[in-house]
């Protein structure tokens, strides 16, 4: 005959733990009461007793659920490596291909760190196995890469979840590492000017180039501030020379990360002459704007003409096309709308982004800028030489 439970809480070792065996039906047993962002049990009793009144709910309204039909069990507790299959399954059903990718990605490194072996509701070895994992890679990538890859994680759980394997996200509540609250890096205007003009003469260059465009690839990223794919898959009747704007909008040959990155930006003079020569140079009415070069279909990379671009234009700084992204933001927070300083909500609605916090906390020292401009353009510095004095 099985010994009858005395009390709920108990003590080991001075951590506390809860006896919830009477539920057992419902997935009730001895447990370790951890609260969130810890690692181990508490050995605060007030908080014990509120975990306990927390998981009490759930094994309730298990038994409610069970009792109406609602509740079926799982079966037994499947561990990590094998729940990866069938979550990379069920996500495939209504999430976008790029998170598939990125599950896909990185799972297989973090799940080797925890422990394949171990089930997805052993929570203590999980929260171990993942504040491990983090010390790890924070020696070899940044912390915002470091959270893309926690987030997958997270992922994977939340899909327990909704297959009723798990109550409660294990790693919910662990601190993640925190990005530098660092300036974006962008081209001063005198730079983005010499960039433009080495992209030219690239264009120009007797030795083939990667890509036959770069100076209106180029032009288009530092005039428009569009993402890298975006940029790739601007069609020729994007740009609307009639209402003078660039339009940014989903197509066949690749979609928006969000609806709110649906918008038109202004299609500023320099580069409306730029786009206008290079469709007429190469008679392109339709299509992709900038076709890939090895079969028409979208370009994918772009790196190797763009370290020849910046090589060329003796800009030493590591250039990428976000780095035209946060350029593009810097330069248009220098002009004028209407005779007044832009906005940032004007800037914010261009970018595609939702917040204007990330306006204002990143480019916040160009909001003052007292030089405007009332178009966007990117101009060489001319160097006047200093008079040299002649003594007697």
């Amino acid at each position: 005959m099985a010994k009858k439970r005395r009390r709920r809480l108990y003590w080991k070792r001075g951590r506390a733990y809860g006896d919830f065996r009477d539920y057992a039906d419902v997935g009730g047993k001895t447990e370790a009461l951890i609260r969130d962002g810890e690692r181990y049990a508490t050995e605060d009793e007030d908080a014990a007793r509120v975990l306990i009144a927390e998981r009490l709910k759930v094994l309730q309204r298990r038994r409610k659920d069970l009792a109406s039909g609602i509740y079926v069990e799982t079966g037994p507790i499947p561990t990590l490596s094998e729940f990866v299959d069938r979550h990379l399954r069920i996500k495939a059903i209504n999430t976008r291909a790029s998170t598939i990718r990125r599950d896909a990605l990185y799972l297989p490194k973090i799940i080797p760190v925890i422990g394949k072996h171990v089930r997805l509701d052993d929570t203590r070895r999980i929260r171990d196995g993942t504040y491990k994992y983090i010390s790890q890679r924070l020696k070899e990538v940044k912390p915002q890469s470091l959270r893309q890859e926690l987030y997958s994680l997270s992922s994977l759980f939340e899909t327990a979840i909704s297959e009723r394997f798990i109550e409660d996200n294990p790693i919910r509540g662990i601190r993640k590492p925190e990005s530098e609250d660092a300036e974006a890096v962008y081209l001063e205007i005198d730079e983005g000017a010499r960039v433009l003009r080495a992209a030219k003469e690239l264009d120009a260059d007797s030795i083939p180039a990667a890509i036959p465009y770069a100076h209106p690839l180029t032009a288009t990223y530092l005039y428009t501030g569009c993402r890298r794919r975006e940029g790739f898959g601007l069609e020729c009747g994007d740009i609307d020379f009639r209402a003078q704007v660039v339009h940014l909008r989903p197509n066949r040959w690749r979609q928006l990360k969000r609806k709110s990155h649906k918008r038109t930006v202004p299609l500023w003079p320099d580069l409306e002459e730029i786009l206008s020569e290079y469709l007429e140079h190469f008679d392109r009415r339709e299509g992709l704007l900038f076709p890939s070069p090895k079969g028409g279909g979208m370009l994918s990379c772009v790196r190797v003409t763009l370290e020849r671009v910046t090589e060329k234009a003796g800009v030493d700084k590591h250039v990428t096309l976000h780095t035209f992204r946060h350029t593009y933001t810097a330069t248009r927070l220098q002009t004028l709308d209407h005779g007044q300083p832009v906005s940032p909500y004007t800037v914010m609605r261009e970018l595609g982004h939702k917040k204007i916090s990330l306006i204002e906390n990143t480019y916040g020292h160009l909001l003052n800028v007292r030089h405007r401009e009332p178009v966007l353009r990117y101009q060489e510095t001319e160097v006047v030489p200093i008079p040299v004095q002649r003594v007697g």
